[in-house]
């Protein structure tokens, strides 16, 4: 079965439970899901076709979709997509990547707009929906930094639309980042963000090869330094402790980024994260209910729960 089918057909069997176990209209089902009507008439039909439907639902990893039916409640999201975790030496920011290129790609139209935030996963999944895209679509920075947002050079995501602000993440003063802020270029990017109709972003966490210093958005003494005030790690910039609280208002008062609250008025924002050194920072965002979906890894997952 190739990654693209997989992922239809997990989404196909969520359809088909909220329909026919749990009652849902389909159009309540599309609003949960972020789907068309039309889309979710259509997975239905097919779901009744392959035989996911007769007297019961066919459950294709009970236990997947039971922990994400407790995470959706746990933390009261429209939808959870867990991976199982790779095994060996497998990179679970790659499988993370690709099924998060699969969620955005089942929901892409012609001249979709996409909030995307930096990050190694958020590029990879750029890279893969240059594979998966069948439309011209636009891309939307959420933060500064140029470099963090370009994909790969052997990739077609170049036939994508990128609206990058014009400036590094961090600035000497807050007066040089309030000024910027005001010019028209940077305007404009804020307005379209405020249109897109999917925001994806993917939480670091606090260690030497993180993604902040690794692309020379901070240095290493940053590192140290935010680790001293209680930092578990960062959100679009934005360093904080378990509980999602700002460790440094100094630094984050200077930063070309998104703040949580327009975080969680932009459209339909998905999390994408994993992995045993970013599960204090993906507990922060839940806390502060930065998003509506959250795409995760089984160990990730069940590591959480434990801990909730």
């Amino acid at each position: 079965m190739s990654e693209t089918s997989e992922s239809n057909l997990r989404l196909m069997e969520k359809i088909c439970w909220y329909y026919y176990c749990e009652g849902l209209t389909q159009q309540h089902i599309a609003k949960i899901l972020g789907l068309t009507r039309i889309k979710v008439i259509k997975f239905l039909e097919e779901g009744r076709q392959k035989g996911v439907v007769s007297f019961h639902v066919t459950r294709l990893n009970k236990s997947l979709s039971e922990l994400e039916r407790r995470m959706v409640k746990t933390f009261k999201l429209d939808e959870v997509v867990i991976i199982p975790t790779p095994k060996g030496d497998s990179d679970v920011t790659d499988m993370l990547a690709i099924a998060a290129a699969n969620y955005v790609g089942q929901r892409l139209s012609r001249e979709t707009t996409i909030n995307i935030g930096y990050g190694k996963t958020t590029v990879r999944m750029l890279n893969r929906l240059a594979v998966l895209a069948e439309w011209t679509w636009s891309a939307v920075a959420l933060t500064g930094g140029v470099n963090v947002y370009l994909p790969n050079i052997e990739s077609d995501v170049y036939k994508a639309k990128l609206h990058l602000y014009p400036a590094p993440l961090r600035l000497e003063s807050v007066q040089l980042r309030d000024s910027l802020m005001n010019q028209r270029e940077f305007r404009s990017i804020i307005e379209l963000a405020k249109k897109a109709s999917l925001t994806v972003f993917s939480p670091g966490g606090l260690t030497p090869e993180a993604t902040f210093i690794q692309q020379g958005l901070f240095e290493e003494n940053d590192y140290i330094y935010f680790k001293r005030l209680g930092a578990v790690g960062d959100i679009l910039g934005h360093f904080v402790d378990k509980d999602g609280a700002i460790v440094d208002p100094d630094t984050d008062n200077r930063l070309i980024t998104t703040s949580f609250d327009v975080l969680r008025t932009l459209g339909r924002t998905v999390m994408v994260s994993g992995g045993k050194d970013k599960t204090e920072v993906i507990k922060a965002a839940l806390k502060l209910k930065l998003c509506k979906v959250f795409i995760t890894d089984e160990k990730t997952a069940t590591d959480i729960m434990a801990k909730s």
